[in-house]
This record gives structure tokens, C-alpha cells and sequence, in this order.
């Protein structure tokens, strides 16, 4: 969703993504876009913009469906890496007290349904606590802060 509206159908950023940093008591959503400096602001917006609607609209079956079978692909690859595998383990252990078979994993997120995606992104995405980190040259900080409304 957020790559297909910031780089596709907006042509806001070269480059778009997300991902988390997970951990027993906290976690981080983040958001990385690469763009021009005139385009920050606007493409700024749009990602939070994107980031909160997940919160008020549930993803389509389709839209579910891609995601699980990305996780799922992601998770496979990194099987492959004994580096990766000992991480996968290790990251269990440290956040739930107990490992699971990537078989078992993979079952999970199979079973997880639009609502409760809905349900918890309402639940931690519809509150504040962004924070914003710009790094280049030309990137107005106060334009950046209105784009966000701050």
C-alpha cells in the first residue's frame, strides 16, 4: 500500500519501505523514503497519511493475502542462512519465552484475519508519537513539520 501510493500512483519518492524493530516491552514502526529535497514534505505527508488510514481502514482480502504470502516467502528465504536461522531462534526465545518452528510460524500468520490487522493498527497507529528523521541537503525542517502538522 505505502509503496504502491508514494512511488506509483503519487510519484513521490525513488524508493519507499517499512519495517519494525520488535522488542519484549516496545517496538518501532518506521518508515524509510528516498526522494528530492522538494518533494520531502509532500511525501512526508503522504506516508503518514498512508500510516494512519491503515489504522482507520481494514487492508482488502487481496491486500491481506499478498502480505502473508510476503511474510511467508521472507521467512522461508531466511531458513536458508544459519546466520538468519540462529537469529530467527534467538529473537523468539527473547520475546516470547519459547521457540517456534518456522512450520508453526508460518500457520500463525496464515490465520490472521483482516480484523485483527485492522484491529491492532487502530490500536497502535491511530495515536501520535511520530517521530520524523531527514537526512540530505535542501530539506526544509519547518516545511517538513507543517507537512506533518506540527
Amino acid at each position: 500500500r505505502l509503496f504502491l501510493e508514494l512511488r506509483e500512483r503519487q510519484a513521490l519518492a525513488y524508493d519507499v519501505h517499512s519495517f519494525t524493530a520488535r522488542h519484549k516491552d516496545s517496538g518501532a514502526l518506521a518508515v524509510y523514503l528516498a526522494t528530492q529535497p522538494e518533494r520531502a514534505a509532500s511525501a512526508a505527508a503522504a506516508a503518514l497519511t498512508e500510516v494512519r488510514r491503515l489504522a482507520q481502514e481494514p487492508l482488502s482480502a487481496p491486500e491481506l493475502e499478498r502480505t502473508k504470502a510476503q511474510i511467508e516467502g521472507r521467512l522461508l528465504l531466511q531458513m536458508e542462512s544459519a546466520g538468519a536461522v540462529s537469529e530467527f531462534l534467538g529473537h523468539q526465545e527473547l520475546l516470547t519465552g519459547g521457540i517456534l518452528a518456522a512450520a508453526e510460524v508460518v500457520e500463525n500468520v496464515r490465520s490472521v484475519s483482516r480484523d485483527q490487522v485492522q484491529s491492532l493498527a487502530a490500536e497502535l497507529l491511530a495515536g501520535g508519537g511520530w517521530r520524523l528523521a531527514a537526512v540530505g541537503s535542501g530539506v526544509g525542517r519547518e516545511e517538513l513539520l507543517e507537512s506533518l502538522g506540527g
